[in-house]
């Protein structure tokens, strides 16, 4: 199936119930998952009058982190989507792994949500990513529990956190970001 802006409308439509005129905040990275994520979104938003904001968190872990920041804040600006940085303390850097980064950055996301109560954060997560975890945890030697696969929905600290892509390939959001 190609990932459009109609098949995307209509597959969110179906996974979720979005309160009259939400606010939804979108994880942006840069990546092409998430700027295909945010594109969508932005499109859809204006369907439902929904206001959108995309989020990107600066984790300065690296020197070049501020300048992918730029880049992506001139990519959001070009498209008109309203975006806030946010920054991780450097002092939250510890062990600088991606367990840490992962969690900071979940920090930030929700922390932003709940003060401003926006009720939704939708992240970029895709087809390819449930297959990768899956595999991870399987070596790492989890139970049946924690086999379970990622979710279209999951609620933490009171905001639901959508996954919109989770039926589309690494491909097929490629494909549409040309």
């Amino acid at each position: 199936m190609k990932l459009t802006n109609h098949i995307f409308e209509k597959k969110f439509i179906k996974n979720y119930n979005l309160e009259i005129n939400p606010h939804i905040a979108v994880a942006v990275s840069g990546g092409p998952d998430s700027m295909a994520l945010v594109h969508l979104i932005s499109f859809f938003s204006k369907k439902i009058n929904a206001k959108i904001i995309a989020l990107v968190v600066n984790h300065n872990l690296r020197t070049e982190s501020k300048n992918e920041v730029n880049w992506v804040s001139n990519k959001l600006e070009s498209m008109n989507i309203n975006y806030k940085i946010l920054n991780v303390s450097k002092k939250k850097l510890i062990k600088r792994n991606m367990e840490e980064a992962r969690n900071n950055r979940y920090k930030k996301l929700l922390s932003y949500c709940k003060k401003y109560k926006i009720l939704h954060l939708c992240i970029a997560h895709h087809y390819d990513d449930i297959i990768e975890t899956y595999l991870l945890r399987k070596l790492s030697g989890s139970n049946f529990y924690g086999l379970r696969s990622m979710q279209n929905i999951t609620v933490k600290d009171n905001i639901c956190i959508l996954r919109p892509l989770l039926d589309f390939n690494k491909t097929q959001i490629v494909n549409y970001n040309l």
